[in-house]
């Protein structure tokens, strides 16, 4: 999560912090969408096949792919 772009972060065991975090994505329809979307964008990067090229190339900069 990038605090702000595609969610928000609060404190670890803050339930008043959730809350009113929470409250603020349900009460704006426009920080929603924008949520949503950064989190589609997040989804896509992180797709298995894309990673797992990700590393072949890396390896073979290193040139330990026998």
């Amino acid at each position: 999560i990038d605090d702000k772009k595609n969610g928000f972060i609060v404190p670890c065991n803050d339930v008043k912090a959730l809350a009113e975090a929470m409250k603020k994505v349900l009460s704006d329809n426009e920080l929603a969408r924008k949520f949503s979307e950064e989190g589609k964008k997040v989804s896509q990067r992180m797709d298995s096949t894309k990673i797992a090229e990700s590393w072949i190339e890396f390896i073979k900069h290193f040139n330990c792919f026998y």
